[in-house]
């Protein structure tokens, strides 16, 4: 009988073809081949949602923009509103040291003397 290994000067060489390393290392590479695609897919799939991410950040970072800008035309208005409402609460104050004063009851009886000509001329028009 005839060894194996010895009837052909190939036989050699396909039996290390065929051995057990040879089909560990193929299976190897299948399941790289494998898991690389799934990675390669995996970051296909964070590659679209960091984009969704970026536009979304784009559209914050413009509203916000926006919203400080309308911000900075309040707060102007604001302190215009402030300023008025100073001097008008200063003149409020005037008014009111007016009190027991002459000039007080000068200003009731000039208005009390419009409002009589005013109701006579509805009265009598």
């Amino acid at each position: 009988m005839p060894n194996r290994h010895s009837t052909t000067k190939y036989s050699k060489l396909e039996n290390e073809l065929d051995s057990p390393q040879r089909n560990f290392l193929n299976s190897t590479l299948v399941q790289q081949d494998h898991m690389t695609r799934q990675q390669d897919e995996q970051l296909e799939v964070i590659s679209n949602s960091l984009g969704s991410l970026k536009t979304v950040s784009r559209h914050i970072g413009i509203e916000l923009d926006e919203q400080a800008g309308m911000l900075d035309e309040f707060g102007a208005e604001l302190e215009t509103t402030d300023s008025k409402m100073d001097s008008t609460m200063k003149k409020v104050a005037k008014v009111l040291h007016m009190s027991n004063d002459r000039r007080q009851w000068t200003a009731i009886l000039i208005l009390s003397v419009i409002l009589i000509i005013v109701i006579a001329l509805f009265v009598f028009v």
